[in-house]
């Protein structure tokens, strides 16, 4: 993952002020390069399309499409792409409705300076290396024309 020149990340937030502070944070990080910027969920999965960033750091409160559908959307066409989840006072159930839209993880806004960059790797890490090679994801042979959840599930279908 990444490019020659780094970490390629979109940084996406309603608030101005909100991503020029974020640049400012990544700006001291030797490995991470801002390769672009959206105001809206629908700007955000657009340019997540075009640019293919290694990293998607999403408001979970924007406009137009809401943090949570724009990860959906960006990891059900791009499962290479990570996206860690930002919010300022954002409730529990959004948090967990985030992460399983795909995010790796949501951080509080107020934390960003002491954490970003370690979430950033990490989430970059949870990758697998097949994916990030922009193999497809392949599903095991069990789950082939198979869609019961467990063994009595399956034998009860028989």
């Amino acid at each position: 993952m990444g490019s020659a020149n780094g970490l390629q990340i979109l940084l996406v937030d309603d608030n101005a002020d909100i991503r020029e502070a974020l640049c400012s944070i990544l700006r001291d990080c030797p490995d991470v390069r801002v390769v672009g910027e959206a105001t809206n969920g629908e700007e955000a999965v657009f340019t997540a399309e075009k640019l293919q960033p290694d990293v998607v750091l999403m408001d979970v409160n924007i406009p137009t499409l809401d943090g949570i559908a724009a990860t959906r959307a960006i990891k059900a066409h791009n499962s290479n792409i990570a996206v860690v989840g930002l919010s300022a006072n954002t409730p529990d159930y959004m948090v967990y409705a985030m992460v399983k839209a795909g995010a790796f993880a949501v951080m509080p806004k107020e934390n960003a300076v002491e954490d970003l960059y370690d979430l950033i790797r990490k989430a970059v890490s949870s990758i697998p290396r097949d994916l990030a090679a922009g193999a497809s994801a392949v599903p095991p042979p069990y789950c082939e024309g198979d869609t019961a959840v467990n063994g009595s599930e399956r034998e009860a279908s028989r």
